[in-house]
């Protein structure tokens, strides 16, 4: 959500109509949509990290001094990949349950590669806000996409009610099991993820490290 420009768009008869159709049928939709919100604006842990920082472009020395960590963007070499599986139960928090679960398995890179389940609170962050929302009744997770470490993680969530809307934001805690969530977790064995501030966008980012883990 960040960093994205906005499109100037040709000013013609069609365009503007098409405009005005999509607007329409965007209105029609929210007002169709049920969603149950058992609470909203609670304020997050997180606003510090959604201020852009006055060093937001990075200076040569700060991004020199992220080379020297060993910290790069992307992997030179494909690494090995191998797979846990995990299921929840009725009243797991969702997030703390994937955090344990790394923790306990010396997850040093890891991604989401599948869930399905349902959840009965819904607990999340929107674009571009430091505030969480939450909805309560039976949803559907859609999916679950992310990367996750013993260092920290980076999940969206995307749930469906029982009308079919979808909604879907970072995942936060207190997103609570309904009935099951079955996930499949994908580890890279040859890197390490970790996150740093990153000057050029003031938040902490994902790095990439190569090799074995440290001694």
């Amino acid at each position: 959500e960040r960093g994205i420009g906005k499109l100037k768009l040709p000013r013609s008869g069609a365009c503007s109509s098409g405009l005005r159709q999509a607007r329409a049928n965007s209105s029609s939709a929210g007002a169709r949509r049920p969603a149950r919100v058992c609470s909203s604006g609670l304020r997050s842990s997180l606003p510090a990290l959604l201020m852009l920082s006055s060093a937001c472009t990075g200076s040569a020395a700060d991004r020199q001094g992220l080379l020297k960590k060993g910290l790069a963007l992307s992997t030179s070499a494909s690494s090995r990949l191998s797979a846990h599986v995990v299921r929840l139960l009725p009243g797991d928090d969702l997030l703390l349950s994937l955090r344990s679960f790394a923790e306990e398995r010396g997850l040093r890179a890891a991604c989401v590669l599948s869930c399905v389940g349902s959840t009965s609170t819904t607990r999340l962050r929107p674009a571009g806000s430091s505030d969480a929302r939450e909805f309560c009744g039976k949803y559907e997770i859609v999916s679950l996409v992310g990367t996750l470490s013993t260092d920290a993680h980076h999940l969206h969530l995307s749930v469906s009610d029982e009308a079919c809307a979808v909604i879907g934001g970072h995942l936060l805690e207190g997103c609570i099991v309904r009935t099951t969530a079955e996930i499949v977790i994908g580890e890279l064995a040859d890197v390490g993820f970790v996150r740093e501030l990153d000057p050029r966008t003031g938040f902490h980012e994902l790095f990439v490290t190569e090799g074995p883990p440290p001694a």
